[in-house]
């Protein structure tokens, strides 16, 4: 979560400088009072500042696509985020940069890093907040072509050898597309396989 600390002469104006640096109105954020303001008795002494700490609450697709382009700035990479498609759970988001390969990442890793640390915060506000997906260079449909033709293949070669086969490491959306890519074949099984909560493996059988 975006945050930034703030002293002032009261605690108005440090909220005031805070939103100035985060670009963001109240509406758009949690602030949290760390000091009050005192001034000084009779001129006596030192006044002590206000102080604040404000959060940028991401829970609006605008504040969302700031924190994504912010953070991907920080990393080295400066991109260009729209809104691609939103229905009533989820919020899909195109990501348009130069480095799109290497935000990709192997096998569409190092996206779904990204993507799963920003559910994470963006859930943290609200459990009910829809799931945001990140897609670039239209990624996501090359991939989900790849799966599908990577789960007919297999099916054919399980098949003609009579064995199973279990296919590499997939988070719960490519082992989606690989399971619905095959539920109608009369002859072929799937199920995920494995102890990790997210990453398991899809293991492709031949029906009894």
């Amino acid at each position: 979560m975006k945050m930034v600390e703030k002293e002032a002469k009261t605690k108005e104006e440090a909220v005031k400088l805070a939103l100035e640096e985060l670009g963001a109105s109240e509406k758009d954020v949690k602030i949290e009072y760390l000091q009050n303001g005192k001034r000084s008795f009779l001129g006596l002494g030192k006044s002590k500042p206000a102080k604040v700490r404000v959060y940028l609450v991401i829970d609006n697709i605008d504040n969302i696509i700031a924190f994504i382009t912010d953070l991907l700035k920080k990393m080295g990479f400066e991109s260009k985020i729209t809104l691609k498609e939103e229905t009533e759970d989820q919020i899909l988001l195109n990501i348009e940069s130069k480095d799109s390969g290497i935000i990709i990442g192997k096998h569409g890793k190092t996206l779904e890093s990204l993507q799963y640390l920003i559910n994470i915060i963006h859930h943290k506000e609200n459990e009910k907040n829809k799931k945001i997906l990140l897609d670039t260079e239209n990624y996501r449909q090359k991939r989900e072509d790849t799966l599908k033709n990577l789960a007919k293949n297999i099916a054919q070669k399980v098949r003609k050898t009579k064995k199973y086969q279990i296919l590499e490491e997939m988070n719960p959306y490519e082992r989606r597309i690989i399971h619905l890519t095959l539920e109608n074949e009369s002859d072929i099984e799937t199920t995920s396989i494995g102890r990790n909560k997210t990453n398991k493996r899809v293991k492709i059988f031949l029906k009894h």
